[in-house]
C-alpha cells in the first residue's frame, strides 16, 4: 500500500532518504532542507494503514549547530551503517557523515566519513544521491556523472583505497537511492522525468562481486512502472525490511 503524508509545520517535504527498522514500523528519513522524520507505520491486515508519533527535527553538524544555507543541508541519501548508526551523503557542498541515532537520537551530530574526492567533482546539485555500505567500505553512485560513453559513475571504497567502476545507464532514468542487501547485491531506485517521456521508475540489481576498477556494468532490470498507469512521485528513497517472515 501507499500513504500520502501532508503537514503544515514549516519545512515539512523534500524527503530524500529513508531507513526503515523494527518490523517494518520504525521510520527515519532525511530531508534536503536538512531535516530528520521519525515516525511509526501503522499496518492493518498486513498493509500500510497510517503513520503515528511524526517528529521532526533539523540535522545537526559536528559542533551540535544547524546549518542553515540550503547548500550546506542538502542530504540524498540516507543508509544503515550497523547498530545504531546511520549516514547520510550531502549534495553541493560533498560530505558523507555518520550519525550515531541510537545512541543521541535526533541531536546526533555529524561524524565525517573520508570518500573519494572525484565524487566531488560532478555537475552542481548532481554529484551523489545513493550511497550505502559495504563490508568494510561504502558503496556512492552519481546522480549525473557520465563518462564519455554515458555510463554512470559509481565508487567503491575503504579508507582511502578507491575503485572507481561504471553502470549502463538504463534509457532515460538516473539513479536516486541505493540499498545493500544481505546476499551482497545492489538495488538501485532509478527515476525518469523527461520532456519526451512520461515520469517513470526504475529497480535494477547487480551484484557487489562485480565490482572492479574500470568495469562496466549492466544491472539486471526488475521492474519499470510508468504514469498514467502507476502513481509516480519524485521517487527518491529506498529501504528494506523484514516483516512476517518477508523482506520488503
Amino acid at each position: 500500500g501507499g500513504l500520502t503524508l501532508t503537514s503544515g509545520k514549516n519545512g515539512f517535504g523534500g524527503f530524500s532518504g529513508l531507513v526503515l527498522g523494527g518490523n517494518c514500523d520504525d521510520l527515519l528519513a532525511v530531508s534536503d532542507s536538512g531535516n530528520w522524520l521519525t515516525a511509526k507505520l501503522r499496518y492493518d491486515a498486513g498493509r500500510l494503514a497510517g503513520v503515528d508519533d511524526a517528529e521532526m527535527q533539523p540535522i545537526l553538524d559536528a559542533n551540535g549547530q544547524r546549518q542553515r544555507d540550503k547548500a550546506w543541508v542538502d542530504a540524498e541519501t540516507l543508509t544503515p551503517l550497523g547498530i545504531g548508526r546511520v549516514g547520510i551523503a550531502f549534495e553541493r557542498h560533498v560530505r558523507f557523515g555518520s550519525y550515531d541515532v541510537g545512541k543521541d537520537g535526533l541531536a546526533a551530530r555529524f561524524k565525517a566519513i573520508p570518500h573519494p574526492k572525484s565524487i566531488d567533482e560532478g555537475p552542481e546539485n548532481g554529484e551523489v544521491e545513493a550511497f550505502g555500505a559495504l563490508p568494510g567500505g561504502y558503496i556512492a553512485i552519481g546522480e549525473r556523472q557520465y563518462d564519455e560513453e554515458g555510463n554512470i559513475r559509481a565508487w567503491g571504497w575503504k579508507g582511502w583505497q578507491t575503485t572507481l567502476f561504471l553502470l549502463k545507464r538504463y534509457g532515460e532514468y538516473n539513479v536516486t537511492d541505493l540499498v545493500v542487501t544481505p546476499k551482497g547485491d545492489v538495488l538501485t531506485l532509478e527515476r525518469r522525468f523527461s520532456e519526451t517521456s512520461l515520469p517513470g521508475f526504475a529497480i535494477r540489481r547487480f551484484s557487489t562481486a562485480a565490482i572492479a576498477p574500470g568495469n562496466v556494468i549492466e544491472p539486471e532490470l526488475l521492474l519499470e512502472a510508468s504514469a498514467p498507469l502507476y502513481v509516480i512521485d519524485n521517487m527518491e528513497g529506498m529501504a528494506l525490511c523484514s516483516r512476517d517472515g518477508e523482506t520488503r
